[in-house]
């Protein structure tokens, strides 16, 4: 691994912990070092992917996605 691909690892883990960046952002950097690495015991972990791409591409309307689920007011739109 070059030392600007260790940066840019560092920098993506610390945006994550700091709130800055979502987990699919490191989650998909190191999928694609299983991938690159053809590294078999992490090939098939459902970690890197956790639902079938059948799931994923489902339309915003059906998924509810960029709901807040965490708002429980009773007067917030649904």
């Amino acid at each position: 691994m070059s030392d600007e691909e260790r940066a840019y690892r560092i920098r993506l883990i610390e945006r994550y912990r700091h709130g800055h960046a979502k987990l699919s952002e490191p989650r998909n950097l190191l999928r694609s070092w299983v991938i690159r690495f053809q590294e078999p015991y992490l090939m098939h972990q459902s970690f890197f992917a956790p639902y079938p791409a059948e799931l994923v591409d489902l339309p915003g309307k059906i998924t509810d996605r960029g709901r807040d689920v965490w708002n429980t007011r009773e007067d917030s739109p649904t």
